[in-house]
């Protein structure tokens, strides 16, 4: 099962960038719960909570993909290299105001300069090893393995996260999480050799991104977000409800971990990944039914509720790699970083909706009334991974669109 990372691992500088592109991401995993729990503790609301960081994750979403055909037409570095020092100076400004009480909408607008500046390295990752595999099988690992390095930053970034909340302040995850974000950019971005070639604007105007074919992929990207954002809100206010606020990080932490494990396997099967992405879609929606039953479950709820997220996560990551591996068959590769983007774009805006329903719910209901918005974007996502095309039925690699030639791709050189 292991064989296809050994050989694209062993691809000359695939593990510099990895490495960078995993630290990179500690961010994505730890800046929301620690946000969450640093408002609740100074404002004591869970809706401000949900709307500094829906503003956060919304205008990444909105931004990602205009920046990633920056990307394509200028290249990885020439981009994030001073994307990475804006985007430092907009968190700093978020953490100022967060800490320093100012009143709505100060903290949600500093919130969105800090998402609007994050570089979206998760996308940039697959977009290098589209141009080092080309066509290649192991392509299909290579994305199951950035999904895995996403998630090994989800199984760490909750439990550190709540530990440096509990033993210190969440001020101190925010910090932690800023520094490891500026410093993976900056890795990733002065790896040049594996950067693919810029595509200028003559050289695009023939390659068209098409509704029909990306459009169902984003949507169903968009309902995996919101049940991952409903889901993240609501298992820390249910923790805390029930009184046990130190095990929302693990929880959240197990949900990573199945997700890992089923990256792992993903990775390895050849199931088409258009058949895959409805399978999984499938079976996410009938495991949902059970968040808002274990939640109502008076002893043991807490150890109920973590199980039937878990199990939602081991089949919703398969979901997800499928989506972005059909992203990859049905665009150009010229303009895949931009694809890429629009179908991540559509994924965190669906987290941050998911999250600022999840908040309005507990604070103007209940907690186990915002369990019900799983199963709600866990249908909506199968519905619309059957509208997906198959790879036979939309061709859109350009003629000549090659891989790059791996003999000429030196290994870990930041130069």
């Amino acid at each position: 099962m292991l064989a296809p990372y050994r050989t694209i691992l062993a691809l000359p500088g695939a593990l510099a960038f990895s490495g960078a592109g995993l630290l990179a991401r500690v961010p994505a995993s730890m800046m929301g719960l620690s946000l969450i729990l640093l408002l609740f503790a100074e404002r004591g609301s869970y809706a401000l909570a949900g709307q500094v960081t829906a503003a956060y994750v919304f205008l990444a979403a909105v931004v990602s993909p205009f920046q990633a055909r920056l990307v394509d037409r200028h290249g990885q570095r020439a981009v994030l290299l001073p994307l990475s020092l804006v985007n430092l100076a907009a968190k700093v400004a978020m953490v100022l105001a967060v800490t320093s009480d100012l009143p709505s909408p100060f903290p949600q607008l500093c919130a969105a300069a800090g998402g609007a500046t994050s570089p979206l390295v998760g996308a940039y990752a697959r977009a290098r090893w589209s141009a080092l595999l080309g066509d290649r099988p192991e392509l299909r690992a290579a994305y199951a393995l950035e999904s895995l390095v996403e998630d090994l930053c989800a199984v760490f970034g909750p439990p550190l996260a709540t530990l440096l909340a509990t033993a210190f302040s969440p001020l101190v995850g925010l910090v932690v999480a800023i520094g490891c974000g500026f410093a993976g950019t900056t890795l990733f971005a002065v790896q040049r050799r594996t950067q693919p070639s810029p595509k200028p604007r003559g050289q695009r105007a023939g390659d068209p991104l098409r509704v029909s074919r990306l459009g169902p992929v984003c949507l169903t990207s968009a309902g995996l977000g919101l049940l991952s954002g409903s889901v993240n809100v609501t298992v820390v206010a249910f923790c805390s409800e029930q009184g046990a606020p130190g095990l929302s990080g693990l929880v959240l932490g197990a949900v990573a971990a199945a997700s890992v494990l089923a990256a792992l396997v993903v990775g390895a099967v050849a199931l088409p990944p258009h058949r895959l992405v409805r399978l999984a879609a499938l079976a996410t929606a009938a495991l949902s039914v059970c968040l808002p039953l274990a939640a109502t479950v008076p002893s043991g709820a807490v150890i109920l509720v973590g199980v039937a997220v878990t199990l939602l996560a081991f089949t919703a990551a398969p979901a997800t790699i499928a989506a972005f591996t059909l992203v990859e068959r049905l665009t150009p590769t010229s303009r895949l970083s931009e694809a890429i983007a629009w179908t991540t774009s559509f994924l965190l805006g669906g987290y941050a909706l998911g999250g600022a329903l999840a908040g309005a719910v507990i604070d103007h209901f209940h907690t186990p009334a915002a369990f019900l918005i799983p199963p709600t974007a866990a249908l909506a996502t199968a519905f619309f991974a059957f509208l997906i095309p198959t790879a036979k039925s939309a061709p859109t690699k350009a003629p000549g669109e090659k891989a790059l030639d791996t003999k000429d791709v030196r290994s870990a050189e930041f130069d």
